[in-house]
């Protein structure tokens, strides 16, 4: 019987654990770029979310940090209208201002004007649910104003 030593024991281990990471890692990577949607499939199941919130919030949330990591920003920002959406009609209203603001930041690093027409129509629309039209009709008017010069 061959007697192994502790230095070899330690390279061996080492070689293992460097294969399952390396493995591990290759196949996160698989299952990141196999869960990106085309941009047709993600406008659809945005459009489904007065039919089914939960589900489509889900799923939403998973593709997120995909998009992000891609620097796809007309996906992410579909992606955090399509949250704040969901948000909205489930009566969560901090959440839908939350995905909003975030929409926002990512909007104003672009050219991103209809979704800025989206975004400030969304927070004129929150505002006005807690009864700040002040602040509603700020939103809105911006919308409308991006929405004509943009």
């Amino acid at each position: 019987m061959k007697c192994y030593s502790l230095l070899d024991m330690k390279i061996g281990f080492f070689f293992v654990v460097v294969f399952f990471t390396t493995s591990y890692s290759m196949s996160q990577n698989q299952i990141q770029t196999t869960t990106v949607v085309s941009d047709s499939e993600l406008t659809a199941l945005v459009k489904r979310i007065q039919v089914d919130a939960d589900e489509v919030s889900f799923k939403l949330k998973q593709y997120l940090p995909i998009y992000i990591q891609n620097k796809d920003t007309a996906s992410v920002l579909k992606i955090y209208i399509g949250l704040s959406d969901a948000e909205r009609f489930r009566g969560n209203y901090e959440l839908a201002f939350n995905h909003l603001w975030d929409a926002l930041l990512y909007a104003n690093s672009g050219l991103y004007v209809s979704f800025k027409v989206q975004i400030y129509r969304n927070l004129g629309i929150l505002f006005d649910i807690y009864n700040k039209d002040d602040k509603a009709l700020e939103y809105l008017q911006e919308s409308l104003v991006d929405g004509i010069t943009g």
